[in-house]
């Protein structure tokens, strides 16, 4: 959880065009359609939502989650 909570951190200093800079990195991770990816990054709720799940991805918070590109 300590991680997840650094990661909110760090992102709540960024600049907005940067959240979007850094939002296209780590959909790159992802296969995501260009219309999901417009979609996400024109919602900050939605962004948001994915910073936090890649964060809970990498911090081994959800483990039972096989496919997570979907």
């Amino acid at each position: 959880m300590e991680g997840v909570q650094e990661d909110a951190k760090k992102l709540s200093a960024l600049a907005p065009h940067e959240l979007v800079i850094k939002g296209y990195e780590v959909m790159a991770q992802y296969q995501l359609k260009p219309w999901q990816k417009d979609l996400i990054i024109t919602d900050p709720e939605l962004l948001e939502t994915l910073f936090r799940l890649h964060s809970e991805f990498l911090n081994g918070m959800r483990p039972d989650v096989k496919n997570r590109n979907k």
